[in-house]
């Protein structure tokens, strides 16, 4: 699935006749669903369990409980008792308190993971984490009802002792430090009323795994006695909409009106519930896009780095495909509406040598970089033949999941027009001397790449 609609292009290459070529981005059809028998089971909230670090530059004098009594004012519904009394507690919500002294205690982060966990961070700030000496850790137990306004009030206690005694705030699920500013920013973002807004709640680790497809594993359910997600491939370039994809049926779940949750889960993003996504993400809605999905949850074990939480695998058995792949670029070509088009046209000189040129380039620039690893957020496509009938091509765009000498293994982002039995998704193999052009996706959002485009319109 792609963010962006363009028109599709068909290449007629010098003495092979018309050829078949994929848009000038690589684009996704939408697909209709095909029902698959599914065991219907079902996932039930347990205690919602938050926890949040507050580090100090000094211990404290005071009673550790009554510091955090006094942040927490007027809220004699929420309970404030030393973590080592946890045995002695006989309801929920309750805060538990704990009172780390001495800077060999603390796990405290270095200069490269502020780098991508820190928010609303200057060199001061960092500076002053690096000298705290204490921490407050605080964690939350409550249930049922109580699950949401208890972690609206510990969030709230927690920015006032940031304030008041501490330097930075860490989230311990999602694994982020914020300052008390950035903090207080996440907060007036994270709900609507008394609703939840998933997306500044919850992150997405997307996991690399030697080049090929990643893995996304999502952290911050717990607090809301939830699941975690994970969705076990998925590929580079398709990260925004998985993310989404993902934010959704998490929104859904913490919204469900029963108190158990299907494993068979239908998304929405025209539901009320999901307003506030749908504001977000409007504009990146394409022509036919439908906002609906039904998803199949199931538990799968967690691997080194996961959260410490119960995981839900996020799958797509009702959707045509042959493969996970397959079936999940099926789901996401429905859902957010792209289109693949095809037309004919003939090669001349300019686009050749433009081709050559960006081959060329290529092999002598990103080849390199790309078996060096490329940095989190980049993703590299390349445009190859694919042959059809007469000895004709249909020319499509492969993320690169793998290069080995001159074969480059991939994942097609198109669905084609003239070769039955071959989806978007499907993992393929092309020669690297057969390739057409380029797409170098940034981090930043930019790319470059893709020269022959403007010449063949």
């Amino acid at each position: 699935m792609r963010a962006l609609v363009l028109v599709g292009i068909v290449v007629l290459l010098a003495g092979c006749g018309d050829e078949a070529e994929a848009p000038s981005q690589p684009l996704r059809a939408p697909a209709t669903t095909a029902p698959a028998p599914e065991v219907e089971t079902s996932f039930v909230r347990e205690h919602g369990i938050r926890a949040v670090w507050i580090y100090l530059l000094e211990p404290l004098a005071e009673d550790p409980a009554e510091v955090v009594r006094a942040a927490a004012g007027e809220t004699p519904w929420l309970r404030v008792a030393l973590a080592e009394n946890v045995d002695e507690l006989e309801s929920f919500p309750v805060i538990l308190v704990s009172h780390i002294e001495g800077k060999e205690k603390l796990d405290l982060p270095d200069a490269e993971v502020l780098q991508y966990k820190a928010r609303g961070f200057d060199e001061k700030d960092a500076e002053r984490l690096a000298q705290s000496t204490a921490a407050l850790r605080l964690e939350s137990v409550a249930e049922g009802a109580s699950i949401v306004k208890t972690l609206r009030a510990v969030d709230a206690v927690s920015l006032a002792l940031t304030k008041s005694h501490g330097v930075v705030v860490e989230d311990e699920e999602t694994r982020e430090y914020f300052t008390a500013a950035a903090w207080e920013a996440r907060m007036n973002r994270a709900w609507t009323g008394d609703r939840p807004n998933i997306e500044a709640h919850v992150v997405i680790h997307a996991i690399h795994r030697d080049g090929g497809p990643l893995r996304g594993v999502m952290l911050g359910m717990r607090k809301f006695g939830l699941p975690d997600l994970v969705l076990d491939e998925f590929v580079r370039s398709n990260f925004p909409p998985v993310g989404k994809l993902m934010n959704l049926t998490a929104q859904t779940m913490i919204d469900w009106p029963a108190p158990a949750i299907p494993s068979s889960l239908p998304l929405d993003l025209h539901a009320p519930s999901s307003a506030h996504l749908f504001a977000r993400w409007k504009e990146q809605m394409h022509e036919r896009a439908t906002g609906k999905a039904q998803v199949r949850l199931e538990t799968v074990e967690g691997e080194p780095g996961d959260p410490e939480n119960r995981l839900l695998a996020i799958r797509f058995p009702r959707y045509p495909g042959k493969t996970a792949l397959e079936r999940q670029e099926a789901c996401l070509g429905e859902f957010f509406g792209a289109t693949d088009s095809v037309e004919y046209v003939k090669h001349n000189e300019l686009v050749e040598a433009a081709s050559r040129r960006a081959r060329e380039h290529l092999l002598r620039e990103l080849k390199p970089r790309y078996l060096k690893g490329l940095p989190v957020g980049e993703s590299l496509l390349v445009k190859a033949p694919f042959k059809i009938a007469e000895g004709k091509n249909e020319w499509m765009w492969v993320e690169v999941t793998g290069w080995d000498g001159a074969r480059i293994e991939g994942i097609l982002m198109n669905d084609p027009f003239h070769i039955d039995g071959l989806k978007a998704g499907a993992k393929v193999v092309v020669e690297e001397a057969t390739v057409f052009d380029y797409l170098h996706r940034k981090a930043d959002g930019s790319q470059e790449g893709n020269t022959t485009a403007p010449l063949l319109r």
